[in-house]
């Protein structure tokens, strides 16, 4: 039997962290690609937050309500599933038509007034996509920062 590696071992440290990909997989216990569905996370381009600095957005924009934009890919098809997260925050829709490398397949408006818990300081901005029940992929994170309404 294998003896494994403890946190603050060295040979846990040389490991890399899992992607979220390949951490969605290892919950749900099945690859996608063992299934025929395949990895299109190196097609997705990451969210992209309209006329604000993703880096200091304020307590009045976050108010006002902030526009994110999710790009095409030529690789997404109708009946998938985006799963979009803003920090804790997750949004799904289903796509409708096919989509390519110069689309915006989702456009969302983002208001802290209709969102139940909002949070504020740095946040991570991504999605996910699900085709046939399974994750097929992961985009890139797009960073910001909320700033707290009494900065």
């Amino acid at each position: 039997m294998e003896d494994k590696p403890q946190p603050g071992d060295a040979s846990s440290a040389l490991r890399p962290e899992p992607t979220p990909h390949e951490a969605a997989e290892r919950l749900a216990g099945i690859p996608s690609h063992w299934l025929g569905l395949p990895d299109i996370s190196g097609s997705l381009k990451a969210p992209q937050v309209c006329h604000v600095a993703p880096q200091a957005i304020t307590a009045q924009q976050a108010n006002v309500g902030v526009t994110v934009e999710i790009p095409g890919s030529p690789q997404l098809r109708p009946e998938d599933v985006l799963v979009f997260c803003w920090g804790g925050h997750e949004s799904s829709s289903t796509l409708h038509h096919v989509t390519g490398d110069h689309t915006v397949v989702r456009r969302l408006c983002l208001a802290y007034p209709l969102i139940e818990t909002p949070e504020y300081g740095p946040l991570q901005l991504y999605y996910r996509i699900y085709r046939a029940g399974q994750l097929i992929g992961t985009s890139p994170t797009l960073n910001v920062c909320v700033l707290p309404p009494d900065a």
